[in-house]
């Protein structure tokens, strides 16, 4: 996929890195119509999700 910056440049997107709760997920659960998205881009694209688990500090 290529991406036109008005007055800049162009990039040819090649991945997409996503995080998942917060940013395509809601407590856990994929944002209703996501994945149809996601799909969607995968046909062109390398689709890259990542995820960490919550710190805890033990005392």
């Amino acid at each position: 996929m290529k991406i036109k910056i008005p007055r800049g440049e162009e990039f040819d997107i090649k991945h997409i890195v996503s995080d998942y709760n917060g940013t395509i997920a809601l407590d856990g659960k994929l944002v209703e119509g996501v994945a149809d998205l996601i799909n969607e881009l995968s046909k062109d694209i390398k689709f890259h999700v990542i995820t960490a688990d919550r710190c805890t500090t033990i005392f």
